[in-house]
């Protein structure tokens, strides 16, 4: 499983997290009100030059995270993914109705693990930078996305980093939020983009129209 839970412990704890964004999707159950069951798009674009290397992410194309509840005496959301090909969802995670969303836990996470492995830096340093800049963020712009009021919250973690020129593309990593302001905070969608567009990163989660 994918340890979101690396990511929700820090950004649970200490000071950095009091800011006009946070507030709005940190506060104390902020997701249990969103919809029982919700999907989203998930896809990745990795550098065309990269070497074979377990170790190093891997493109992803029309592969589906799905956020439920389950069921039992202390209900959770699980998270799980279905790509093509495979049997059925795999699990990446469970988590507490009362924490974060996990599919921001997913998205920041893999942003930082896949950073540290493609720039070789520490992920333990990239999560607290991602950590401050969502603290120190404000609430963006008004957007609509599709007939859905929304805010969209684009942060620069890294544009005065004193280690940015070790960081090559990811110096300029863009993490863009579009977040649902009609009722319960929702993500619409989630989107990490490096400086360079073509052979760059860039990895976006995108909620998909329920099903009627």
């Amino acid at each position: 499983m994918m340890r979101a839970v690396v990511l929700a412990v820090l950004l649970a704890a200490g000071p950095g997290l009091a800011g006009p964004l946070s507030d709005l999707i940190f506060a104390p159950g902020a997701a249990a009100g969103a919809a029982v069951e919700v999907s989203y798009a998930h896809a990745r674009q990795v550098p065309g030059d990269l070497p074979e290397d377990a170790a190093l992410p891997k493109a992803v194309s029309d592969e589906v995270l799905t956020l439920a509840l389950a069921d039992g005496e202390a209900p959770r959301r699980v998270l799980t993914r279905q790509g093509p090909g495979t049997s059925g969802p795999a699990p990446v995670s469970e988590f507490p109705l009362a924490g974060p969303d996990p599919v921001l836990l997913f998205f920041l996470e893999s942003t930082a693990r896949n950073m540290a492995a493609l720039t070789g830096g520490s992920p333990f340093y990239i999560r607290n930078r991602i950590r401050e800049a969502l603290g120190q963020a404000d609430l963006g712009s008004e957007v609509t996305m599709g007939d859905l009021p929304a805010r969209q919250i684009v942060l620069h973690p890294f544009e005065a980093d004193p280690n940015r020129a070790s960081m090559g593309a990811f110096a300029e990593l863009a993490l863009t939020l579009v977040v649902e302001t009609e009722g319960a905070p929702r993500f619409l969608s989630l989107s990490a983009d490096t400086a360079a567009a073509e052979g760059g990163y860039h990895e976006t989660l995108t909620l998909m129209p329920e099903e009627e």
